[in-house]
């Protein structure tokens, strides 16, 4: 009896301690200080658009992107620009006018996937770029915002182009 009453008080007296450890681990998951920092990472933004599969070679991107809205979508363009967005367009300046892309580019089903490749956007300059200028070189690391601009089909006809803002880090690859 008195064995288990120490065991109980020891417990009861340090419990305070077990619950700051884990509260303290789960910050720590959730901040991310656990993922490996140098792979290639994808974040859409849009909790109903995944990305993965992602490659960045010199000008070009490579990535899959996964649907799960409930409607088809068609992608117009994919930007990764780490200038200030413009308020009224969630994109960085100088992007293009996406109001006629309603029904072009790559066509995503709704619980389906896409590889996506491109060289360029839609004014031929570099998708990943810090000053929206020059391309990045071999071996240098983008971190941050990647730009899907897409449309979303709505019964039967496709809606006006939206943003979803995600994040990406990548390294240039030859």
């Amino acid at each position: 009896m008195v064995r288990g009453q120490a065991i109980l008080d020891y417990l009861f007296s340090h419990i305070w301690t077990l619950i700051a450890l884990a509260i303290i681990f789960v910050i720590l998951i959730w901040l991310g200080v656990f993922r490996g920092g140098t792979g290639e990472t994808c974040y859409s933004g849009d909790g109903a658009l995944s990305c993965y599969n992602l490659k960045v070679v010199k000008s070009d991107i490579h990535l899959t992107l996964y649907n799960n809205k409930p409607n088809a979508i068609a992608i117009c363009d994919l930007l990764c620009d780490s200038r200030p967005i413009n308020e009224s367009s969630l994109l960085p300046p100088g992007a293009p006018d996406y109001s006629n892309c309603a029904s072009t580019g790559v066509g995503i089903p709704s619980g389906k996937s896409a590889q996506l490749n491109a060289s360029s956007n839609l004014d031929g300059l570099p998708f990943c770029t810090h000053d929206g200028k020059t391309p990045l070189s071999v071996g240098e690391q983008y971190r941050g915002p990647l730009y899907i601009i897409f449309s979303e089909q709505q019964e039967g006809d496709y809606g006006s182009p939206r943003v979803s803002i995600g994040e990406i880090v990548a390294t240039v690859q030859p």
